[in-house]
């Protein structure tokens, strides 16, 4: 695990702590649009084998 994956769970469990469940919410739906579209732009420039 990344140390910026720790600290981004760390932040958000003190949000839920604090009962601001909406919020991680709303930044998991954000982190996860922004892990598709790079996924989907890695797709794009993938090499092929030359078979």
């Amino acid at each position: 695990m990344r140390f910026s994956d720790v600290r981004l769970y760390e932040k958000w469990i003190r949000k839920l702590e604090k009962g601001k469940t909406k919020e991680v919410i709303d930044e998991l739906k954000t982190l996860a649009e922004i892990r598709k579209k790079r996924k989907e732009e890695n797709k794009k420039y993938k090499l092929t084998s030359g078979k």
